[in-house]
């Protein structure tokens, strides 16, 4: 079994940390913003809102792996030949 390392954990807490912080500080502004109690949202209201933010990491995933393929791209193939070297 794979025993986890002091670095695992202060890794862990460094993550938790970070994340726990963001997420307080986005809910408070989204509520200010939109000036409503997510928990008196309907089911759909809140599918809705899930979808919505699932386009957005779409988005940025995508972004984001353009903008990665960008820095390693091999300029002795062209854009095409290297991303479906990658798939």
């Amino acid at each position: 079994m794979y025993k986890l390392t002091k670095d695992h954990e202060a890794h862990a807490t460094h993550i938790t940390d970070v994340i726990s912080d963001l997420m307080y500080k986005k809910y408070i502004a989204g509520a200010k913003e939109h000036q409503s109690k997510l928990w008196e949202f309907t089911p759909l209201q809140l599918a809705y809102e899930i979808r919505q933010e699932a386009i957005d990491q779409a988005v940025y995933a995508q972004t984001l792996i353009d903008l990665l393929e960008k820095q390693e791209f091999n300029s002795d193939m062209s854009l095409d030949e290297y991303k479906q070297s990658k798939l």
